[in-house]
């Protein structure tokens, strides 16, 4: 508590000074949107980690058939995984041709946090198909192509992050909730 009073008084007193509180609360946005990729990309470290697990266990199980799909899933996983991880920040520096919009800056974290459920409903897909193909190995090929789809609407989602960000789309008009 007593760390929350101390923060509260320093941001009072920073705040003071003429376009600084306008400055660090920007910069707290950018942390904010920093760690809220992080976490979506974590989510989907782990649900490749889970398809690593599923190739090992189908070859184990001589279902080869699979093992191509499989291999390109995890490819896709890592384009994901690349691109969230050099998304644009959620923020317009001083100098940048396009400023990035109070409004968008608040609607973009919510766009972001739903990203972060898509790449958490993923890794579990991910897990379930893992403990599924031991009983069944001959049901994931299919469960493996329905998780190619649902990656690449987490895909599709951040590529246009860019257009939300330009003041291209809103985002009210863009998000796939599906």
């Amino acid at each position: 508590m007593a760390i929350e009073f101390e923060h509260g008084i320093k941001d009072k007193l920073v705040n003071l000074i003429p376009g600084y509180g306008g400055y660090a609360s920007k910069e707290r946005r950018r942390e904010t949107d920093r760690l809220i990729r992080d976490k979506a990309v974590l989510f989907l470290e782990h649900g490749k980690g889970a398809v690593d697990q599923l190739q090992a266990m189908l070859l184990q199980l001589g279902q080869r058939n699979s093992l191509p799909m499989a291999e390109k899933l995890r490819s896709q996983v890592d384009v994901v995984m690349a691109t969230i991880r050099s998304a644009e920040y959620g923020y317009g520096g001083l100098f940048d041709q396009v400023k990035v919009k109070e409004n968008t800056l608040e609607g973009l974290a919510n766009y972001d946090g739903r990203i972060i459920i898509k790449s958490k409903n993923f890794q579990r897909h991910c897990e379930e198909l893992t403990d599924k193909a031991m009983g069944a190995p001959d049901t994931a090929l299919k469960e493996i192509l329905d998780l190619q789809r649902e990656i690449e609407v987490i895909r599709k989602d951040f590529e246009r992050r860019k257009d939300v960000i330009n003041g291209v789309v809103t985002i009210e008009d863009d998000v796939d909730l599906s």
